[in-house]
């Protein structure tokens, strides 16, 4: 995105003021907020926010990506990933998941996330200790590694990195 279009506000791109918010709702006043802030101005939080609620795709998603290509599993305030789920989860992302060009970035992000899981597994298994410092055999570790993959895959956000990346439709 040019970075004259960073400096503004989604009101200015939209040109659609939506006045004060009218509902005492955090995320309602989080939005409306938001909308008047510059874009170049939004953190992974703020980005997470808007996202997650469908507004602004068009101008927030190129900068979601920038954050996302240096780190797919950039935080917000939930937890590690929930910038890249909230983007997988979208509606232009999900419209559009099968013939889009931005729809394969968001494909190949969800897959270096989903590489990560083996070795955040292990260190989870581990911590600091090498596995045969706790009578851990290789083979059991791998196994135990697999088993926690799979369980974590179940659970968001791996699950709709996965779905994404399978092709499959996320619930």
């Amino acid at each position: 995105m040019p970075s004259t279009l960073n400096k503004k506000t989604l009101e200015q791109l939209e040109k659609d003021d939506w006045g004060e918010a009218d509902a005492p709702t955090w995320l309602v006043q989080e939005c409306h907020r938001l909308r008047r802030k510059p874009i170049e101005e939004f953190s992974t939080e703020d980005l997470r926010i808007m996202i997650g609620q469908n507004i602004g795709l068009k101008h927030l998603l190129p900068k979601a990506l920038e954050t996302l290509r240096k780190d797919p599993l950039a935080a917000g305030d939930f937890y590690e990933g929930d910038l890249l789920k909230a983007v997988v989860c979208c509606k232009l992302i999900q419209d559009q998941r099968e013939c889009s060009g931005i729809s394969d970035e968001v494909r190949v992000l969800c897959s270096v996330a989903l590489a990560e899981l083996p070795m955040r597994m292990r260190l989870n298994i581990l911590g600091d200790y090498r596995p045969e410092d706790l009578g851990i055999t290789p083979e059991s570790l791998e196994m135990a590694v697999g088993l926690a993959i799979e369980r974590e895959c179940r659970q968001s956000p791996w699950k709709e990195f996965r779905e994404f990346t399978d092709g499959s439709k996320s619930d």
